[in-house]
This record gives structure tokens, sequence and C-alpha cells, in this order.
């Protein structure tokens, strides 16, 4: 899988550097090549769709690197690379857990642990590469449609939950006249708050992508733009573009998790706990990525000699 992924990672570049050089020799004297630096900021959810699951999301945010193509027509090409964090909670349903012991006087009970309040954080951190492509209007509005391949260089997920536990005897009327005792700290009959921090693994996460904002001109970028017709060498300017994005991805674990309840206990007393149940309970391992919010780019257009008094020759 490793393989097959670096080597998928490397055609994707050398076709964006195949793009990016037709592009900038095929509109030499007449587009603009720029250096994008970006940032963004927003929502960021993790979902597995599981009945017994739901996501609320956290706060993400992404920085990137790029080179950006503008033809006169306004067609827009940008590529690069992107740094991301997603951060997501999600909850799950209350679950009761038996499990048949033994007490220190050797009689049977059955162990009643009842989890509420169940929630996980997840954590993912990905970087890859992005290619997106559209256009910019005379009212200096534009929009970008494209797509990211991202890959996993860190993750981690943190299960918390309330644990109640109760003991329940064939034999002794206990509590409410079921048989069952509570409420007995000193016989470990109590609740606790249980937490467990566990690595959280996906394949490549494929993502596709919209952009739309707004164009605002540095006084320098305008000033090359409307220069004089001699052969002036453009310096150069400063562009921002600030616009609200979407971000919808899907991956797969690369590991699947068979056991919702591990027990933590390193001695002979039982202790279970909630361990990372963002791949327990579906069958495909499948899940799905959103991050939305607001992304400010700043490109720096790469200076050239500007030829307009041939070019009105030619004409």
């Amino acid at each position: 899988m490793r393989n097959t992924a670096g080597i998928s990672f490397l055609i994707f570049i050398l076709l964006l550097v195949s793009v990016q050089t037709a592009f900038t020799q095929h509109g030499r004297n007449n587009s603009s090549n720029s250096i994008a630096l970006w940032t963004n900021a927003g929502y960021s959810s993790i979902m597995n769709h599981s009945p017994a699951t739901r996501a609320i999301g956290g706060l993400g945010g992404a920085i990137g690197i790029g080179y950006e193509y503008r033809a006169r027509s306004g067609f827009l090409l940008q590529t690069g690379f992107e740094l991301s964090l997603y951060n997501s909670l999600m909850r799950r349903n209350d679950t009761l857990h038996i499990v048949p012991m033994v007490d220190t006087e050797g009689r049977a009970f059955d162990g009643l642990f009842s989890f509420e309040n169940i929630n996980s954080r997840q954590q993912l951190v990905n970087i890859g590469p992005t290619l997106m492509l559209g256009t910019q209007f005379q009212n200096n509005f534009y929009f970008l449609v494209g797509g990211k391949v991202k890959f996993n260089i860190d993750g981690a997920e943190r299960p918390n939950s309330d644990v109640t536990k109760r003991a329940r005897y064939d034999n002794i009327i206990g509590d409410d006249h079921d048989g069952i005792l509570s409420d007995m700290p000193n016989h470990g009959l109590m609740t606790n708050q249980r937490s467990h921090d566990s690595p959280l693994n996906i394949n490549p996460l494929f993502i596709g992508s919209v952009e739309v904002g707004r164009v605002f001109v540095t006084r320098n970028s305008r000033d090359n733009r409307h220069r004089g017709m001699g052969n002036f060498r453009n310096n150069g300017g400063t562009r921002m573009r600030l616009s609200v994005f979407c971000d919808y991805g899907f991956s797969q674990a690369s590991r699947s998790n068979n056991n919702l309840i591990i027990n933590n206990s390193h001695t002979s007393e039982y202790t279970p706990l909630i361990t990372g149940f963002l791949n327990y309970d579906v069958n495909s391992r499948f899940f799905n990525t959103l991050f939305v919010g607001v992304k400010l780019t700043i490109l720096f257009d790469t200076p050239r000699r500007c030829h307009c008094r041939q070019q009105l020759q030619i004409r």
C-alpha cells in the first residue's frame, strides 16, 4: 500500500510540473505567474456514519504554498502543497457491558458496566498536493474547483466516558429486589471517568474542493498593470484574495477496530474502558471529512519584462 501511494504521489507531482511548464511557455507575454501562500480556518468534522455515533466537529486549519497561472482571459490554474489539521468531536450512544466475574469470596456474579456520556476527540494532520482550476472575472470575483490528495502524517483519538460499575447476584435481593448492588465504593461499585489515548491512522484522503471569493489588488500591482507602453520591466506585485471554501473528502481506516471496550488493568482487577470508536461498527471502514471556512491567499507576481510595444506593432 505504501509503495502504491508513493508511486501515485510521484506521478501526480510530475503531471502538475508538466502542466505548469506548458502554461508558462504558452502564456509568457499575456499572462501572469505567481507564488501563492494561503491559510484556512473554519469548522472541521470527521464522520463514520455509524447509527450509534454522531459527529459534532471542531476547529480546523490549514496552510499552503504553491504556484498560480493566470491567463489574460481570466483562466486560473493553481497547484501546490497544503498542510491541514482537522479536529473533531464524536459522540456515541450509551452502552452496557456485562462480564461474568468472581468476588473475593469465590461467589459468581455479573459485573454490569454502564458507559454514559461517551465521546471521542479526533485529530488528523495531513499533507499533500492540490490542483485547482477556475476563473477570475473583470469585477475581481473568482472561483476555483479541484481536488486534493492528503497523506496522513499524524493522528490521535481520545475517547472519554463515565463508567458506573454494579454487581448482580442470583442469591442476593439487592437494590430494588433485582439482585443488583450499587453505590458501594469500598467494593468498587461506583462511577469513574475514564479516557484512553490511541493512535489514528488512515489511508490517503481524497478531497473535492470549491472556493469562491474576491481579489484585492494592491497599489503596486495596479501600477504595474497600467504602466506605459515601453520596455518596462514588471517588478511584480502583491494581490490578496479573501474567500469561503468547502472541502469534502473520504478515506478508509488503515485498520479496523474490532473491540469497542478493552481491559485497561495491569492487575487482576477488571477495568474496562472505551477504546477508539471511529473505525468501530462500520462495515466498510470508510469515513468522510468536512472542512468549511474562510481562506486568505497572498499572491506574489513574479517579475517579467513587458513587451507591450512589440505586441502593438504586431497588431
